[in-house]
């Protein structure tokens, strides 16, 4: 099932990372407290924010904006068509 960013968004927090995990995994940064997840679910990208030390999810936060894709324009690394 494809969702939108609303449905996404209504989902509760196990049915958020379920959905996620159905995604696809673009990129991984981070920063001293935080890992930031890249997903890519069919129409809109979902950053997953996990907390370093507890190593627990704090967030998901969908969206479509290039510029929230900016922090990941150098991590993501796609194939060459040859």
């Amino acid at each position: 099932m494809i969702l939108t960013i609303n449905q996404f968004l209504a989902l509760d927090i196990d049915e958020k990372a379920e959905a996620v995990w159905e995604g696809d995994l673009i990129a991984v940064r981070m920063d001293k407290k935080h890992i930031f997840l890249l997903y890519w679910l069919d129409n809109f990208f979902v950053e997953v924010l996990k907390d370093r030390k507890e190593n627990q999810i704090k967030k998901f936060l969908p969206f479509r904006s290039k510029t929230k894709l900016e922090p990941y324009l150098d991590l993501i690394q796609i194939p060459s068509f040859s």
